[in-house]
């Protein structure tokens, strides 16, 4: 009872290549989307944008914090740069 070419199992060779196709396709596709789409030129803008916010943030934390230290002062906020 040897074993015969019935009994293996295993993917196919045409199968392997269809997924590498599949997957090369996808690949090219999103390397296009991601350069030609502006992806990072959105990512950059996000950034920066985060960093801006967080500046403010911290502004007018600050700013509470030197209310509530002398609420009768007028302090007057930081201009946003």
């Amino acid at each position: 009872m040897g074993i015969t070419i019935d009994d293996k199992k295993g993917i196919t060779l045409i199968a392997l290549v269809i997924t590498i196709i599949v997957m090369l396709i996808l690949a090219a596709v999103t390397i296009n989307i991601a350069v030609n789409g502006g992806l990072f030129g959105y990512a950059g803008k996000a950034t920066s944008d985060t960093v801006k916010a967080k500046e403010k943030e911290q502004l007018e934390i600050a700013y509470s914090a030197a209310l509530m230290k002398n609420p009768l002062a007028k302090v007057k906020p930081a201009a946003n740069p």
